[in-house]
């Protein structure tokens, strides 16, 4: 949970904050040597989704149920998510090194920004983060009786 900005060094380091490396570290799989990040472009376009096994393992899930219904579109995402994955190790400082093309492709000037998303997060340039937060709370704040809970229907007599 939670967001954070950091710098990305000369190197192309990114730290991650301590509470999202526990979040990864309860996510492993025992007896798996990898002990690193997963990362792939976001689907809604404009940052990376980032994350332990879960973060696969649930898109997986949902590309099976997806190709008995529209095999084309589970193919094509399943090229756009999963075929774009990268496996990045994390140093004992916390940090992490952003591929090149990533950095590249989502405009990563120097900072970026870190948002949690429950079992996952998201890495975004900050300005096109807090232009989403703004979006994110006005429909929030539109549909937010949505939220409670409504009254179980009458039984039919």
């Amino acid at each position: 949970m939670g967001r954070h900005t950091y710098k990305i060094d000369k190197k192309g380091r990114l730290a991650l904050p301590a509470d999202f490396r526990r979040a990864l570290d309860a996510t492993r799989v025992e007896g798996d040597p990898f002990q690193g990040l997963i990362v792939m472009p976001s689907l809604d376009g404009g940052s990376l989704d980032c994350g332990g096994y879960p973060l696969v393992e649930r898109l997986q899930r949902k590309l099976d149920e997806l190709e008995r219904y529209d095999a084309e579109a589970a193919d094509a995402i399943e090229m756009a998510t999963i075929g774009q994955v990268r496996k990045l190790t994390i140093d004992p400082e916390g940090r992490t090194i952003l591929p090149k093309d990533f950095v590249d492709e989502l405009g990563l000037d120097g900072e970026a920004t870190l948002i949690g998303r429950n079992w996952y997060f998201q890495i975004w340039p900050p300005a096109a983060a807090a232009a989403r937060i703004q979006d994110a709370r006005a429909i929030a704040k539109e549909r937010r009786f949505s939220l409670r809970q409504r009254p179980a229907p009458k039984a039919a007599e």
